[in-house]
């Protein structure tokens, strides 16, 4: 449905990647341990101009796997581009939540704050639920 939309604006959506099913190490570095499946996510990531975090709402919060995500963009303070802004500089990212009676809202909230601290731009009425 979400690329059928943007498709429907000429914007097309390049690759779905399941987090989930990926082994995104815990930490704030951008490389935690051998096999630590982040790096080559963050490399997906920063190669394109918008992120869309999308995810399911476990308890009234978005998933584990969405905060290790963020978690992990921490280390975009560290990893300046060579102006020495953070490597998401200039990109938009978007959050993308099934739901809505069930804490959508709020869990499209949690994301933004973050995504914001390492410099992704956040459009308005950034969030789909």
């Amino acid at each position: 449905m979400l690329a059928k939309t943007f498709n429907q604006h000429n914007v097309r959506i390049s690759e779905f990647v399941s987090v989930a099913a990926s082994d995104i190490k815990a930490g704030v570095t951008s490389d935690e341990v051998h096999g630590d499946a982040w790096p080559a996510l963050r490399e997906k990531i920063l190669a394109h101009g918008t992120l869309i975090l999308g995810g399911p709402i476990w308890m009234g919060q978005i998933s584990s796997t969405a905060k290790r995500e963020l978690e992990r963009m921490d280390a975009f303070h560290s990893d300046p581009d060579h102006e020495g802004r953070r490597l998401s500089y200039g990109k938009v990212a978007i959050a993308a939540i099934p739901g809505n009676g069930d804490g959508a809202h709020f869990s499209s909230a949690q994301p933004f704050q973050p995504l914001s601290d390492v410099s992704w731009t956040i459009p308005a009425v950034a969030a789909c639920y």
